[in-house]
């Protein structure tokens, strides 16, 4: 029995039970007593292992605990090294470092090494992170770091850095993921000249390798022949497009995130983030929400379509399964970009939770506060004492909601003043007021009849 629930054999376990209960009754203890201590011992075998392994497993969760308190970019800094080659724990790990507090940057050719480094009080992204980028280019940018100090420009490291490590690709990807912005000019700028600085790169060490020409010049009278660097043009970036471009170069989005505008209006339409997905048990039903990506259609073999895809609600990535028969109704909202809520089960696949789709809605979020509707009609024989106390509790819980004040056929009167929105707001005003005062969502006007003469 130690050995079934050691190791949560839960078929040899089951074997057990008659021998348990026989011994039981030997040793004369009560058959509801055996069953109940049965019961528990079959609950304890799902999750019940060695005291030796749960010393250790306290000792590590008490050191990894200390050290996320008291050395928190560094911890984190680690963590993220350590799935650097996960695309789905990545993204998890930096909005817990940005709940902690912690800022975590982009990739920078003057500061970042292989993995994620502390740079102050922030996180750097490693070189290794970004796509098209190999190690020994990585290695060659640190050694010239090391050697000749800090890089100028994009001319500048494309020349000093071995140019067999690199190619268009490299490059054009370490501009994207914002890694040259520290050079003070745009992505899309350097975007235009990349090519032309990689190859000015290769051409000049095509003619240093080529050891048979003679030369009748210094090195410095050679810099003051080289044809001069193409001008860098002053464009500006296109926020959309530069979180894109970081989405595709790291597989997610640093400086910002689309989503993050709408992310206080989205939380009211959810009960469940992506991250507390881990915590949820198989068959489990949740609301989740978040922005599409890596939408895929497929054609089963009685010709259905069906769709799978990425959910990033800024906390993680959850992949949707959405079968025929929940796509065919909700077809229009699976696409990339759109704004999701999902009811889903949860199903573990090799113990990486996902859901399959109940029902989707594309949300069409506005960013900004949203408003709040105070039905006029809830002062209607209302004593001017309890009046006087329900503005109070308005005047208690200011903010930057606009607050309108509703006729009660739905016509909109006119905005009193912005408040909180706040579920203390809402449970004082309906104590006050009645419990179909006060609501997020305006009440429809009622349409005109039509007079009959």
């Amino acid at each position: 029995m130690r050995k079934a629930i050691g190791k949560k054999n839960q078929k040899l376990l089951a074997t057990l039970k008659d021998k348990f209960t026989e011994g039981c009754q030997e040793n004369e203890v009560a058959p509801e007593v055996a069953e109940e201590l049965w019961n528990w011992m079959e609950k304890a075998g799902g999750y019940s292992f060695n005291k030796s392994h749960s010393a250790c497993y306290s000792f590590l969760a008490f050191q990894t605990a200390y050290l996320k308190v008291h050395y928190p970019e560094a911890y984190m800094a680690a963590l993220m090294s350590s799935v650097m080659n996960t695309k789905d724990r990545v993204p998890q790990y930096v909005a817990e470092a940005r709940a902690m507090g912690i800022e975590v940057l982009p990739p920078d050719v003057n500061e970042s090494g292989h993995r994620f480094t502390v740079v102050g009080e922030t996180i750097r992204f490693g070189l290794s992170a970004v796509k098209n980028v190999g190690s020994n280019f990585v290695e060659a940018v640190i050694a010239s770091r090391e050697k000749e100090g800090p890089f100028e420009d994009l001319f500048d490291l494309c020349t000093r850095v071995d140019c067999k490590t690199y190619n268009k690709r490299t490059i054009e990807s370490l501009i994207k993921c914002g890694a040259f912005d520290s050079m003070g000019h745009s992505r899309a700028a350097m975007l235009e000249v990349h090519a032309q600085a990689v190859e000015l790169a290769h051409k000049g060490a095509r003619e240093e390798e080529d050891d048979s020409q003679f030369c009748m010049f210094e090195s410095a009278e050679l810099a003051e022949l080289a044809p001069p660097k193409p001008l860098i043009r002053e464009i500006e970036d296109d926020r959309r497009g530069t979180l894109e471009w970081e989405k595709e170069t790291l597989g997610l989005y640093v400086s910002d995130h689309p989503l993050r505008p709408v992310l206080h209006k989205l939380k009211k339409h959810i009960d469940t983030t992506v991250s507390e997905l881990d915590g949820c048990r198989d068959g489990a039903v949740v609301w989740v929400g978040g922005l599409a990506t890596s939408v895929r259609r497929n054609t089963t073999r009685k010709g259905d379509v069906m769709a799978m895809l990425q959910l990033d609600d800024t906390r993680g990535l959850a992949e949707v399964m959405v079968f025929p028969r929940v796509y065919a109704k909700c077809a229009e909202c699976v696409r990339e970009d759109a704004v999701l809520k999902v009811k889903g089960r949860v199903e573990r696949k090799e113990g990486i939770p996902r859901i399959v789709a109940l029902e989707m809605e594309d949300l069409h979020l506005d960013p900004g506060l949203d408003p709040i509707y105070l039905d006029a009609d809830s002062f209607v024989g209302l004593s001017h004492r309890d009046a006087e106390k329900a503005f109070e509790v308005i005047g208690r819980h200011s903010g930057g909601s606009p607050l309108f004040l509703v006729s009660g056929d739905g016509t909109l009167e006119e905005q009193i003043c912005t408040v909180e929105d706040s579920s203390d707001l809402y449970g004082e005003l309906k104590q006050l007021l009645g419990p179909r005062c006060i609501s997020a969502v305006r009440k429809a006007a009622k349409p005109e009849m039509e007079q009959v003469s």
